[in-house]
């Protein structure tokens, strides 16, 4: 196997919320971290790490709440970056799964997410300045669907706020022992199921 599998999770991510002023918001979780919060000129952030059983699977969920009587339209930018550039993996955005795909050997990682608005808007593969990237580039340039090798990809998702209300987002990692299993799993519940039929009754006309 990869480097995947022999040193676990080989990246780090990092939330960038935009859209408030001039203000850029970020949260920087560090391997250890289960909870994190921040915030800026009218909302407030928090990060925190769902507990889970499976190595190699991560879930977080972010909760946004609007410190203003106006809505709000903000950014949320999930970006990530590889620890060890001798292990550049080839990313791509698969659309079949509405996710990302990192690459390595026969390891892989399931990269996705969801919010209010379903999953994200624009997928990057390459690694971009997104903080330069957002005041100088049109949105279009974050469409990267494939990288042969890449130290760096992303998503990115809309949120739009009610004055003082909430929002929540969630995104996942998935490693490929767990997506085996998965898969396994939904082909056996499948195949059972596809040899049950659904009784008939017969309707007697009198």
């Amino acid at each position: 196997m990869g480097h995947l599998k022999l040193e676990g999770r080989p990246f780090v991510n990092e939330y960038l919320v935009t859209g408030l002023s001039d203000n850029l918001l970020t949260l920087k979780p560090a391997g250890t971290d289960h909870f994190l919060e921040n915030h800026t000129t009218g909302v407030e952030i928090k990060w925190i790490h769902l507990p889970g059983h499976a190595e190699g699977t991560r879930l977080h969920k972010l909760l946004f709440r609007n410190l203003t009587p106006l809505t709000a339209h903000i950014q949320v930018r999930i970006h990530y970056n590889v620890i060890d550039y001798q292990c550049v993996p080839f990313v791509y955005f698969s659309p079949h799964n509405e996710a990302m795909m990192l690459c390595h050997d026969k390891s892989y990682y399931l990269i996705g997410g969801l919010g209010p608005s379903g999953g994200p808007l624009q997928y990057q593969t390459n690694e971009t300045d997104l903080n330069k990237s957002l005041k100088s580039s049109p949105p279009h340039t974050f469409f990267q669907p494939v990288s042969q090798e890449s130290s760096a990809w992303g998503m990115m998702y809309e949120i739009q706020l009610a004055p003082y209300g909430y929002a929540h987002l969630y995104d996942w990692e998935v490693s490929h022992d767990n997506l085996c299993a998965l898969e396994t799993s939904h082909e056996l519940l499948r195949n059972l199921l596809g040899k049950k039929k659904a009784a008939v009754k017969e309707v007697l006309k009198r």
